[in-house]
């Protein structure tokens, strides 16, 4: 239901509708998937974890990034819920540290894979990587700068 405002209509407000989905994406969703590819990372990684004490201190550097971003997203998502005071700062910030750690996280990445691979397969993972996350944050970043309910909820 696309809600329009007039000057006798108020905009929406409250957290609700697309502002919601949002929270649950930045409190529970996100915290989840960042698990699951944390699991899929460290699999992928132990192998070489025995024939290379920086193998582990990159994954350990990476491991601590995304865990403090994801952090950060939780703490975001709950301000947004609850409607807290400089909430959607916080939460346009939680967007844009996820989205450096990802690209951190890709650069250091792609610098540890083995030369042998081909452009084509470095430019697909790359790809794979970063457009979710990119496309994320320019969804929730235009979100909360666009949004009747964001504004209306938020403003004091």
């Amino acid at each position: 239901m696309n809600h329009v405002t007039s000057p006798t209509t108020p905009a929406p407000r409250g957290v609700r509708g697309w502002l919601l989905v949002l929270c649950v994406v930045m409190t529970l969703v996100g915290p989840v998937i960042s698990a699951w590819l944390i699991a899929e990372g460290y699999a992928a990684a132990v192998p070489y974890f025995a024939g290379s004490r920086l193998v582990l201190a990159v994954f350990i550097g990476t491991l601590v990034l995304t865990l403090a971003a994801v952090a950060y997203g939780i703490h975001a998502g709950l301000r947004l819920w609850w409607v807290r005071p400089g909430a959607v700062v916080t939460a346009k910030n939680a967007l844009l540290f996820g989205l450096a750690v990802d690209v951190v996280s890709a650069a250091v990445h792609t610098a540890m894979r083995p030369v042998a691979e081909s452009g084509w397969e470095l430019r697909s993972d790359l790809t794979s990587t970063l457009l979710p996350g990119l496309v994320f944050f320019t969804v929730c970043f235009a979100y909360l700068n666009r949004s009747a309910r964001v504004q209306a909820t938020y403003t004091t």
